[in-house]
């Protein structure tokens, strides 16, 4: 199989760090951003810093994923007239985001000699853990030139890339709605930082710290404690919401505590599929083993 021939899709919720969506040669689709009622698309009239300014500007910010007529466009571009086979299309968590579904909907509206070389994927990840999995599965399609069983071949990879933040102000967890999922901490000393994982597409409270700079260093134990029994980690993504000083103080603690040889540390910015839950001054990471097993 000529892999020049298979198109990678992405949705804009997974953050890659700058030029690398460009080189694995990703067609990233925009979600949509609405800001007072004002619908944007992210990445092409929205970046992530404008997002963060509306939100300390008190506007009402949400998100909504791509509707199906959207992706079967470009679908159907990608086929017709810039000539692919076959797409991979990678998706944003289904418990997050109705990403996936939309994109699964999206081929009842394609001819069946389009929709049946289409594959659709719940990378059961977001942001910087989802861009992580894109880049393992590109990397994996373009080596074994695999198409059909790409799923199998990623799955213990998806399996093992964990994926943790802390939110700076539990504000934005009660604004968004979402405060149910961290009880124990809404109400306590505002001071308190839940250390939010994701697990099998869904988020979970890990541990809560007193302070930020605790919740950090957990964060950084806590990978690294996960990450130790491989012989070999090739990347670790760090992800932010205008908290550069933190990322860079995570990354600090991050190298510290790794007993495991580390080839790639980044420091990206944090989506607003993320930060238009968790808000300004959000920050994690994602980490994926060379070999899981």
């Amino acid at each position: 199989m000529d892999t020049h021939n298979i198109a990678f899709v992405t949705d804009s919720t997974s953050d890659f760090p700058e030029g690398v969506a460009e080189r694995l040669g990703l067609h990233v689709i925009p979600i949509h951003i609405v800001v007072d009622g004002n619908d944007y698309l992210h990445g092409v009239t929205i970046s992530n810093q404008e997002v963060i300014d509306h939100m300390k500007n008190k506007s009402d910010v949400k998100t909504a994923p791509p509707v199906p007529g959207e992706y079967s466009a470009l679908y159907e571009r990608l086929f017709t007239q810039e000539k692919y086979d076959k797409i991979i299309s990678f998706h944003v968590s289904d418990v997050l985001s109705n990403c996936y579904k939309s994109a699964k909907n999206s081929l009842n509206l394609l001819d069946e000699k389009i929709s049946k070389n289409i594959k659709i994927i719940d990378t059961k990840n977001a942001s910087v853990g989802q861009a992580l999995i894109v880049k393992k599965a590109v990397e994996i399609v373009n080596k074994y030139l695999i198409f059909d069983t790409l799923e199998d071949n990623i799955d213990k990879y998806m399996k093992h890339c964990p994926m943790l933040f802390t939110i700076d102000n539990l504000y934005w967890l009660k604004r968004a709605g979402k405060a149910n999922i961290f009880s124990a901490v809404i109400g306590s000393s505002l001071d308190i930082k839940p250390i939010v994982g994701l697990k099998d597409g869904k988020l979970y409270q890990n541990e809560k710290r007193m302070g930020i700079k605790a919740a950090i260093e957990e964060i950084a134990d806590i990978t690294a404690k996960s990450l130790d029994k491989y012989k070999k980690v090739t990347h670790v993504w760090i992800a932010h919401a205008d908290a550069m000083d933190n990322a860079l103080y995570l990354e600090s603690k991050v190298k510290q505590a790794m007993l495991t040889e580390v080839d790639d540390f980044q420091i990206v910015d944090i989506g607003p599929t993320i930060s238009a839950h968790t808000g300004p001054g959000a920050i994690g990471l994602a980490a994926i083993p060379d070999e899981p097993y």
